[in-house]
């Protein structure tokens, strides 16, 4: 007969069997649906690239004269992305770089927005997105700059909530195309040995401030402008 302390052993073992199964079959479980959700995000990225695709499509194949207004979601299945378009690619990003992908487009003037309606529109052939024919749009161009031995790498910039268009970070996008006279607003701020400069958080806007950390510029564009962010070792 098996004494008590062997039971108790066979127990243990058997018991240490069971619970390494359920962590196992708990992990798979998880990993699954982990998967199965950037699954989705990738999906409902790509919707919305495709959306903005077809309605290029549409405007291209369309007579002149041709005008329609459409909108895009803020977010993704609840992440901030960045869309864009630079000449016959469509650039679509969360703010996490997790989820990416380019489509072909039809050349446009003008860049989509994520808040607010969209106007794209037919003239004589030519497509403008939220431009009009003859209006001036202009380019803004962002640079990261840090005397300091860590460089740049780490550091923020990007528009803020109501502005569109610039998330410039490590491969990130560092320009946007505006129409005469928008405001833009950028914000800047730095990850682990790096900060703002305080004492000059920017160069070349409007006006800029610097509050808790982080680094505010409001540029007006009137012609093509680069700004410059400027960082510090701490």
């Amino acid at each position: 007969m098996k004494n008590k302390g062997q039971s108790a052993v066979e127990f243990m073992i058997l018991l240490s069997t069971m619970f390494f199964i359920f962590v196992s079959f708990i992990s798979v479980v998880y990993t699954n649906l982990e998967q199965k959700n950037y699954e989705k995000k990738d999906i409902a990225l790509k919707e919305i690239a495709s959306s903005l695709q077809d309605e290029i499509q549409l405007a291209y194949e369309a007579s002149d004269g041709y005008s329609r207004e459409f909108e895009l979601p803020e977010t993704s299945l609840y992440d901030y992305y960045e869309i864009m378009i630079d000449g016959e690619v469509l650039y679509i990003v969360t703010h996490d770089n997790r989820h990416a992908m380019t489509l072909p487009v039809y050349n446009v003037i003008g860049q989509p927005l994520k808040t607010g309606t969209n106007k794209i529109m037919n003239d004589k052939g030519v497509l403008y997105l939220n431009t009009v024919p003859g209006e001036a749009v202009f380019r803004l161009t962002v640079n990261r700059a840090n005397s300091g031995a860590n460089g740049v790498s780490g550091t923020v910039v990007k528009t803020v909530s109501g502005s569109s268009g610039i998330n410039c970070i490590d491969g990130g996008d560092c320009y946007h195309d505006y129409s005469s006279g928008t405001i833009v607003k950028l914000s800047s701020y730095g990850y682990g040995n790096i900060a703002v400069n305080d004492l000059a958080p920017f160069l070349n806007c409007n006006s800029m401030t610097y509050s808790n950390s982080v680094g505010s510029c409001t540029v007006i564009m009137s012609s093509d402008k680069t700004v410059t962010a400027n960082f510090k070792d701490i």
